[in-house]
Formats: structure tokens, sequence, C-alpha cells
């Protein structure tokens, strides 16, 4: 995880290269903190692939867009 500057913040280094990027999130002690109740991220959002589920927290590309209407 970078933040807006380009700097690490959080690494995970303990899954192997083949394993999904939802499942290294998920074992992970990542999702403990974003999860926490007591901690608060107003000023901060996460991006992830198409790969991830959608929480509330973490930003996906939407998806099926072709049932979007117009506005």
């Amino acid at each position: 995880v970078c933040d807006s500057n380009a700097r690490f913040i959080y690494v995970g280094v303990d899954a192997v290269g083949s394993a999904h990027d939802s499942r290294i999130f998920n074992y992970s002690t990542l999702p403990s903190i974003l999860y926490n109740p007591t901690r608060t991220f107003e000023d901060y959002f996460m991006l992830g692939d198409a790969a991830y589920a959608n929480p509330s927290n973490l930003l996906v590309p939407v998806k099926n867009i072709d049932g979007l209407s117009k506005a």
C-alpha cells in the first residue's frame, strides 16, 4: 500500500507469487487494520483492481457497466 506520495506504508511479503490478489489481501493483516471500527480513514481511499470484492472502503472498477443507465 502506498500513500499519495508513492511511499510504502504497508507491505505484505508472506504469500507466494501465484496466489490470487484478493486471497493475499484477505489473509494479510491489512483487513484487520482497515476494518477496525476504532480507526478512521477519513482522508484515505484504498484502490483495488476488479479481482476484489467491493467492501465499503475499497474502491474497485465498476463491474457490469453495460447495465448502467446514461445520466
